[in-house]
């Protein structure tokens, strides 16, 4: 019984996960095209959004994002905050298929939308894409069938926490990042659009495995719809994020990696900024 409430919960966040990367996805490569342009044009930000806005290839992708994902921006909130409901369980919290059954059903029934964002769409239009996206998950996991349950393949571990988790975590980096006489040699910061065209998340992640990390707290502080994990670190990008200030960290706090609500990113831990600096060799010449 154990593996299919397993199997019922991975099977439910894959249909939402799968929908989501999608759309992740399409809107890395657009992203990618603003960093190509932005580089081309030496870190001049008015001059590449100018260009951005004009180009060609922008105007393919977006096209083509929006026929896949009609109001595709809608779509990413109201998936999210089920994906988040569930994840704020794992199989281990039911006892029995129809249990798990029934929470995954009221979490998505009990999802909404924050309706500060998106003001060029009226409420109305929200609404109908909402129950729209939630009677296609509710049709999907009602045709789960016993032997989808079996062979269900796992998915990386990712749990959402709780208000309690997430106050003691951020007291603990705090102590941390923010003590008294902290060396500036014991920081690095940078900002987001000279970062991450020189160091992509893959190759942070590489870093830190390095130091044998498997799993990372991603607090994240402020934000509409957000919320705050343990996770493996497989899944962790510290680009494709929203956020007001976000901290990431083990539960051991050997190196932290913060995003301000700036875009700035700031890295702690002496290992991990050398390896920063080893990684990105011309580190200095953009260097805050």
């Amino acid at each position: 019984m154990k593996d299919r409430i397993a199997g019922f919960h991975t099977i439910s966040r894959r249909y939402l996960i799968d929908i989501l990367t999608d759309i992740k996805n399409r809107n890395m490569e657009i992203g990618e095209r603003f960093n190509k342009i932005y580089k081309k044009n030496n870190c001049d930000y008015i001059k590449s959004t100018n260009e951005f806005k004009d180009d060609v290839e922008v105007k393919r992708l977006i096209d083509e994002l929006s026929e896949s994902h009609p109001y595709w921006n809608i779509k990413i909130e109201i998936l999210e905050a089920i994906l988040r409901k569930i994840e704020g369980n794992t199989p281990e919290n039911f006892y029995s298929l129809s249990q798990i059954k029934e929470s995954v059903i009221h979490s998505c029934h009990e999802s909404e939308i924050d309706g500060r964002k998106h003001f060029d769409i009226s409420d109305e239009v929200k609404i109908e894409i909402c129950n729209a996206e939630k009677k296609k998950f509710y049709e999907y996991i009602n045709n789960i069938c016993e032997e989808d349950l079996i062979n269900a393949a796992p998915l990386f571990y990712r749990r959402a926490l709780s208000e309690n988790e997430i106050s003691e975590i951020k007291r603990k980096i705090h102590a941390v990042c923010y003590k008294p006489g902290l060396e500036k040699e014991m920081t690095l910061c940078f900002k987001e659009e000279d970062l991450k065209i020189e160091i992509g998340s893959d190759e942070i992640i590489n870093i830190l495995r390095q130091q044998e990390t498997s799993q990372i707290y991603e607090i994240n502080t402020g934000g509409i719809g957000t919320a705050s994990y343990i996770m493996d670190l497989s899944v962790f990008d510290p680009y494709y994020i929203d956020g007001f200030d976000i901290y990431w960290c083990t539960e051991q706090l050997d190196w932290v990696i913060i995003k301000d609500h700036e875009g700035y990113y700031y890295f702690y831990g002496e290992w991990l900024i050398n390896e920063i600096k080893k990684a990105w060799r011309e580190w200095e010449e953009s260097v805050l």
